[in-house]
This record gives structure tokens, sequence and C-alpha cells, in this order.
């Protein structure tokens, strides 16, 4: 098991930068909440089923639209209450052509995110 990039960062404050550069390396995924870096868990088999589900749908509605549609592993960035917020939603929409930064997306059509128990 290794050793997170965070580690070496000043803990009660992550610039956007570092968070970008961090999960460039990072091993396990993070959300960035405001300066903050915590690890999200994997997913499990059941959780898998609906998203896959899903985007299978998703995928042959928007054929030929103009939208991309991705699935866990592409972040969205969002600015709430002043706050700057990354995380990986379960399946994202993205119909916006200028919204083509690598490792995020900040202007998506929809947001999936699935509870399972």
């Amino acid at each position: 098991m290794g050793t997170s990039p965070y580690q070496a960062m000043d803990p009660d404050f992550i610039t956007v930068e570092e968070y970008l550069s961090g999960e460039e390396l990072a091993e396990k995924r993070h959300v960035y909440i405001n300066g903050q870096v915590f690890a999200i868990a994997g997913a499990t088999g059941q959780h898998e089923i609906v998203p896959g589900n899903l985007i299978a749908a998703m995928l042959a509605h928007h054929r030929g639209r103009g939208c991309m549609v991705f699935k866990g592993d592409m972040k969205v960035r969002l600015h709430l209450n002043q706050k700057d917020l990354f995380y990986y939603p379960d399946i994202m929409v993205v119909c916006d052509p200028s919204d083509r930064e690598a490792a995020y997306r900040q202007r998506p059509r929809i947001i999936v995110g699935v509870m399972t128990e």
C-alpha cells in the first residue's frame, strides 16, 4: 500500500493546483472540499450494477448529440457558496463543447450519484 501524495502538504489547506497534481499521482481517489482533501472508498460490485445500466441508456440517448458520458473516473468541479469542490460522480453527462479540461469538467448537464446499502 503506497502513501498519499497529500501527506507532505499542509493539512489545513491544499490549493486546487496541489489537489489536481496529487490526484495524478494518487493510488486512491480523493474529493476536494474548499482546501481539504478526503480519500473516498472504491465501489462494490452491487454499486456498479446501477451505474452500468444507466450509462448504457445514457450513451444510447446522447449518441450523435455532441454530449460526452463519463462514468466514475472524471472529476466534476463545482463552485458552491464561494467554495471549490471536486468529486467523482458515478455518471456525468457534459454537452458544452467548451468544457474540455483534461482532469475535470465544470458544466455538466447531468450528474448521477448512486447510493447502495
